[in-house]
């Protein structure tokens, strides 16, 4: 019984254990310095792929800010309209953005009477 535990634990000692004791020290050195500007690069590489998306636009390009997806059923009294801006072209509908006076905006058929009316009248003003 003896010897069978004599051969395992020879057997055991026999094969090869990996751990830092057995890397020699100048590679463990050149993998610890090597840490720093691989994590400096993945952050780079990441924030490079998200800026790139911010900037993919070309200046000056028509972006919808503001789109109307349903017009006010009611015509809004004259006296609460500050301001008005149209939707842009790439909005699926056109449409005209009434600014009330408290900052509230309200979103118009641009081929109704009053509205046409209303823009003209701003205009005027302006």
């Amino acid at each position: 019984m003896a010897t069978q535990c004599r051969r395992t634990r020879a057997a055991a000692s026999t094969q090869p254990r990996l751990g830092s004791a057995d890397i020699p020290k100048p590679t463990l050195r050149l993998l610890s310095i090597m840490k720093v500007p691989v994590a400096a690069l993945a952050i780079l590489l990441c924030a490079m792929a998200l800026c790139s998306q911010v900037f993919s636009a070309p200046l000056g390009a028509d972006t919808p800010t503001a789109c109307c997806f349903s017009y006010t059923s009611r015509q809004l009294p004259r006296k609460f309209i500050a301001d008005y801006f149209e939707t842009s072209s790439q909005c699926s509908k056109p449409g005209v953005i009434f600014q009330t006076k408290k900052g509230r905006e309200v979103c118009a058929n641009p081929e109704d009477a009053w509205v046409q009316e209303y823009i003209s009248d701003l205009e005027l003003s302006a």
